[in-house]
């Protein structure tokens, strides 16, 4: 395994003996009622109970008490912090990528992205660790609410809101491309919308393990495609080197599926998918949806973020929010 870092005050996973006990008389499991805030623990004990490390704590102070989603790489725990009753969401590598030195890595690029960025409309991560079997972990900001994509797939979203969550995040990734971070997978997963009245946020963006920071050793190789197929721009695509215009596109196919309710592309495997956005056309946002009435200007801002060449695109999230500024919500957009 490649070398990594020295991870400064890392601790291993300890439990209280009556956690012990649970676990030996349930054969392994562990099972607690857990009050998850704000969350349908309906719809997600089914799918997410009976994690490894539930019932846990880790660094004598997190009590890992649910899961709340699990990806590819890791799985993402509520945590509540017991020296003050704060819940906080820890993302913990995945046990069979312990001995894989990239998905390390990219727990170390993730945090070190999020430090750089430190903006409202990006998720604050705190610390890293790693466990006594050598996953890593990370405590992140808790976000009470829900992903875009869960929005999303309700249908379309009303232009003020649309134009609200997008105004959000593409200040978050102007943030973070001021000081050379680019998130390269921008997705409506990607996107947490927080309960009302929780930091005054509408959106905020979430998982920078594939991001890039510019000036910083690459985390992939040159022709390596890198992202979510459905989002991923044409450069990436192709396999071509990517900059800050990445997040543009990415955007625009996040705008696209807001507006219409329908996904840019579709495709039946990632190789589909991916020829798409290297070289398809996409269908005009009001000739797909000509029932809504979607404002021009949000269109004309939609069609030019999803150009296949960077440089006919918004140059940088600064035009695409002065263009959002254009718009009202009541009157669709401002003479």
């Amino acid at each position: 395994m490649d070398s990594i870092p020295p991870t400064p005050h890392l601790q291993s996973v300890s439990t209280e003996e009556s956690s012990r006990a649970k676990q030996r008389e349930s054969g392994g499991r562990i099972s607690y009622r857990v009050a998850v805030p704000y969350s349908n623990s309906r719809v997600t004990r089914p799918k997410l109970a009976g994690g490894d490390l539930q019932g846990r704590i880790i660094e004598d102070r997190y009590r890992l008490t649910f899961p709340l989603g699990r990806g590819g790489m890791s799985t993402v725990y509520l945590a509540r912090d017991m020296t003050c009753g704060r819940h906080y969401a820890i993302k913990v590598l995945h046990r069979d990528l312990v001995e894989r030195s990239r998905y390390r890595r990219r727990f170390f690029n993730e945090i070190e992205s999020v430090r750089r960025v430190n903006h409202p409309a990006v998720v604050r991560m705190f610390e890293l660790g790693e466990l006594d079997d050598g996953r890593l972990f990370i405590v992140m900001e808790y976000v009470r609410g829900v992903s875009l994509k869960q929005v999303i797939a309700k249908g379309p979203v009303p232009m003020e809101r649309t134009v609200s969550i997008v105004s959000a995040v593409a200040a978050g990734l102007r943030a973070a491309h001021s000081r050379g971070v680019i998130h390269r997978d921008l997705k409506p997963a990607n996107v947490l919308i927080p309960r009302r009245g929780e930091g005054g946020r509408v959106a905020k963006i979430v998982d920078f393990g594939l991001a890039r920071i510019v000036g910083s050793p690459s985390l992939t190789r040159s022709s390596e495609i890198m992202g979510t197929p459905l989002y991923l721009s044409p450069e990436q695509a192709t396999g071509a080197a990517a900059d800050h215009r990445c997040d543009v596109y990415s955007l625009g196919v996040l705008m696209y599926e807001m507006t219409t309710g329908e996904r840019l592309f579709s495709g039946r495997d990632a190789a589909t998918l991916i020829r798409q956005h290297a070289s398809k056309r996409p269908i005009p946002v009001r000739k797909r949806r000509p029932d809504l009435s979607i404002p021009p200007i949000l269109e004309d801002l939609i069609m030019k973020c999803l150009e296949k060449r960077p440089d006919k695109r918004p140059y940088d999230m600064n035009r695409v929010l002065a263009i959002l500024r254009l718009f009202d919500g009541s009157e669709g957009y401002r003479n």
